[in-house]
């Protein structure tokens, strides 16, 4: 859709996360500027042919680190706020909750937080990375991630795999606007007696 980004641009497409917003059709690209992680919005009438606008928000250090980076955006309702799901190659998956102006095409980060760190229940690997969103035919809006490991590369390679898929979670928000993340109603039919 996007070949190249022109010349002298700020951006790059990097990990696109395309959403519909009215009448336009958007794109927001992962990245970094020299205060921290980002996002860039670009937009389209008929998804051929888009313009860069600006970054989609401005990030702020009283949450996450200079290093941190927006990678592998997902950007979606919430209730009656937008989040935004990405990872940071500097590890772990992490959220903004805010609100959005669709007149702007920009988002305005009010919380943050961090996927649980599985290191922290005492597993020796396990940082949740690359989260993706589906919203199910009920409503409900599903979270996977990408749980990494600290196997070397070359041993990975030779088994075949690396990492594995974190159960399936809904994400909702409770009455105060805070993240729920919950597992799925579904796993409960792995059971039996």
């Amino acid at each position: 859709i996007i070949p190249a980004t022109p010349e002298g641009s700020p951006w790059r497409p990097f990990d696109p996360n395309v959403f519909r917003d009215g009448d336009d059709w958007v794109i927001i690209c992962g990245g970094r500027v020299a205060s921290g992680d980002t996002a860039y919005t670009l937009v389209s009438k008929d998804f051929r042919n888009w313009k860069f606008l600006h970054n989609f928000y401005e990030s702020s250090r009283k949450w996450t680190r200079a290093i941190d980076d927006c990678a592998v955006p997902d950007f979606f309702p919430l209730g009656n706020r937008h989040a935004l799901v990405f990872s940071s190659h500097s590890g772990q998956s992490q959220y903004y909750l805010g609100s959005y102006s669709s007149q702007e095409k920009k988002f305005y980060p009010e919380d943050h937080g961090r996927f649980s760190k599985l290191r922290e229940l005492s597993l020796e690997h396990g940082d949740p990375q690359a989260s993706m969103t589906v919203l199910a035919p009920d409503g409900r809006r599903i979270v996977f991630n990408w749980i990494s490991e600290g196997r070397r590369f070359e041993v990975q390679h030779a088994r075949g795999w690396g990492g594995i898929i974190w159960l399936p979670r809904v994400l909702s928000l409770d009455d105060l606007g805070t993240l729920l993340i919950e597992p799925v109603e579904e796993l409960k039919t792995l059971r039996t007696n």
